[in-house]
């Protein structure tokens, strides 16, 4: 079967084609003043870790980031908007 990715799969720059006049992509770097691993022994000890900064960490967490990072501040409610589209 052909689902018209050949050229993506064979083609490493393939991606130069669609990206013309996109706009650059910046990322600001975010300073780290310290990364510190937390070992647990007993999933109570997890539990009033969470208590003692106020915050619930899902048992899937790798990291977080203290204080949190405010809702405003994240990523995950920006969007593309297209200059040219009318109201």
């Amino acid at each position: 079967m052909n689902f018209g990715f050949e050229d993506v799969l064979t083609d490493k720059n393939y991606y130069r084609d669609q990206w013309k006049n996109m706009p650059e992509f910046i990322q600001d770097k975010q300073e780290i003043f310290k990364e510190l691993i937390i070992k647990f022994p007993k999933k109570e000890d997890f539990e009033d870790f969470q208590k003692q900064l106020n915050r619930t960490i899902s048992i899937k967490n790798k990291s977080i980031w203290y204080p949190g990072i405010p809702i405003e501040s994240r990523n995950c409610n920006l969007g593309w908007v297209d200059s040219n589209e009318t109201e």
